[in-house]
């Protein structure tokens, strides 16, 4: 830093010379090797984010699983996340913007290009900042996925090395992205992209594995109690366990045909107790008696790194363009895809998370794991509304502003992503017409739908004072129901008078906003075990124990103190 110092000291203003002084200094405090990069403010000050109701689907009312799309920039939408939901997400898949210098990305509000000599930077700082508090929603033995390209895989691997840990890395899978030439191919011809998969806690990760083909599992043609099996027979001389085994006619099997003796992959203890449990059976073909065991289906099979039957961006367009009838959405992701990474790594129950959902594709595949497995994965979406240059262009020529509600619907969120989990859920298209097919390596009509629902909601913010006096009691109350879980539809207060209290059954959390009610409540809280999680508004620390020590509850939590309390550290350290 010598050089720069030196030029410093020419500067004739000496607050200006200082504060230069102090950058130069900034910069030889970092680190010197590894990934070097300029970071930048994102954070918006004073104000602290809620849910805008804006739409829902259903197809299954009475059901408790809702999914949720959040229109709303993603690095807000995280802090909104991290509170309703930190340590808990088992799953996260995203396909960010790749930098390629085509302007398909913002930064501070403007686009990045190619003649940005800065956007290598920008780009790094942008996806470091939403990766921390993607780290931070992660549960223990959760993962994340990431599509990148060439461009960015090796700035990016490093980045996660240093946000996730080195030693958490798992794979950086390769998958065939179309199939053949290109006529444009200056060089060589690209075919692939990459998906890097890293860890929260690589100890903690559970094994990764892939289902067998029903091809293959056909084989597996007996069940019992313990899961699927077929009758095999012990191969002499393939281990090394040495001891006679007496057959059900008294005849002992103990050497071979030349007097050799026979070795056994099982102990004499875990054979005998095999025998009785029902698990290895003799069998006598032509006076010859033979063992069998019970060869068990194995959970699955270990998944490969090169990723070439899982559909192309080809595929994924043809999808869309199934349910638009146009070319919408550029290079979208086959939902066979991302269905297979969550058949991975997405047991049923899981909580996804993805906060660059574009098209809305992982929502669509989670739908479809769903209905293979009769699992209950929860999706949680994210997506900016922008438009188009060319559609900017144009609605600023006619007048539009952004806030507008013509240019608000032609935006991503509610022109792409909310339009296709309604047509997909719903099994139609944006005309209303059923949907054509089946989906792909499955035999359920893409007409079906799914028995699903999701609510859609847009990222608002609210003044910290009013929220402190309980003023937006209907604003906050979707905060409540994601961080209770998003079970039930999600509920509103009503009027606009704040309830005393409410007890939500089918959402499964209880709100009391009026401590003198606190008895009523307590009584109606702890007749109802479906209450999982409580909101006492109170300024009381203590008084806040105490009546949380009387519910029968897994969780409390002080509003509207805990709320703000979850956004001002956040804030302090943007």
């Amino acid at each position: 830093m010598s050089a720069l110092d030196e030029l410093a000291d020419k500067i004739a203003d000496e607050e200006l010379r200082a504060q230069i002084k102090q950058e130069i200094s900034h910069l030889a405090g970092q680190k010197k090797f590894g990934l070097v990069y300029e970071e930048h403010h994102e954070a918006v000050e004073g104000v602290y984010p809620c849910l805008e109701r804006i739409d829902e689907v259903s197809r299954d009312p009475g059901g408790d699983l809702w999914h949720v799309l959040i229109e709303g920039e993603n690095y807000h939408a995280l802090q909104l996340l991290g509170y309703a939901f930190a340590g808990k997400v088992d799953c996260i898949y995203i396909d960010p913007p790749y930098n390629t210098g085509a302007r398909d990305w913002k930064y501070n509000n403007d686009y990045v290009d190619g003649n940005d000599a800065y956007r290598h930077s920008k780009w790094l700082s942008f996806m470091a900042r939403r990766l921390g508090l993607a780290r931070g929603l992660l549960s223990q033995s959760g993962c994340i996925f990431i599509s990148i390209d060439d461009g960015e895989q090796p700035k990016l691997r490093m980045m996660c090395d240093e946000i996730f840990g080195e030693n958490n890395f798992v794979a950086c899978l390769v998958w065939q992205k179309k199939k053949g030439g290109s006529n444009d191919a200056r060089h060589i011809a690209t075919e692939h992209e990459y998906i890097l998969v890293y860890a929260k806690n690589i100890a903690e990760l559970a094994e990764l594995y892939e289902e067998y083909s029903e091809d293959y599992a056909r084989r597996y043609n007996e069940e019992d109690s313990e899961g699927r099996y077929y009758w095999d027979t012990f191969r002499r001389k393939a281990g090394k366990q040495y001891y006679p085994i007496t057959c059900p006619d008294g005849t002992i099997l103990q050497y071979d045909e030349y007097g050799n003796p026979l070795s056994w992959l099982r102990s004499k203890a875990r054979f005998d107790a095999d025998v009785k449990k029902g698990d290895i059976r003799f069998v006598q073909v032509h006076g010859s008696w033979s063992v069998q065991f019970k060869q068990r289906m194995p959970q699955g099979k270990t998944p490969r790194s090169i990723i070439t039957d899982k559909g192309t961006t080809s595929t994924g367009s043809t999808e869309l363009h199934d349910i638009f009838k146009t070319n919408i959405f550029p290079n979208p992701k086959p939902v066979e895809l991302i269905a297979h990474l969550l058949r991975i790594a997405a047991k049923p129950n899981a909580l996804i998370l993805d906060f660059f959902a574009g098209s809305g594709t992982t929502l669509h595949a989670v739908n479809l794991l769903n209905s293979q497995d009769s699992g209950h994965r929860r999706c949680i979406m994210v997506t900016n509304n922008e438009v188009s240059d060319s559609e900017a262009r144009e609605l600023s020529r006619q007048g539009f502003t952004p806030q507008s509600p013509e240019w608000q619907k032609l935006g991503i969120a509610r022109h792409v992503t909310w339009p296709r989990t309604v047509c997909a859920i719903s099994g139609h298209d944006i005309n209303g017409q059923p949907l054509k097919g089946s989906y792909i390596d499955s035999d359920i009509p893409m007409s079906d739908g799914f028995k699903a629902n999701a609510a859609f909601f847009r990222l608002s913010f609210l003044d910290k004072d009013s929220v402190a006096l309980g003023r937006q009691f209907r604003e906050i109350l979707p905060v409540l129901w994601l961080k209770s879980g998003a079970i039930g539809k999600c509920p509103s207060a009503g009027g606009d008078d704040v309830p005393d209290m409410l007890v939500l059954k089918e959402n499964r959390f209880a709100v009391l906003n009026d401590e003198r009610a606190f008895t009523a409540f307590m009584e109606k809280v702890n007749a109802s075990p479906e209450i999982q999680t409580a909101f006492i508004v109170t300024d009381s620390a203590s008084d806040f124990r105490a009546m949380s020590e009387r519910l029968n509850v897994q969780e409390t939590y002080q509003l509207y103190r805990d709320y703000l309390e979850n956004f001002r550290i956040n804030h302090a350290g943007r």
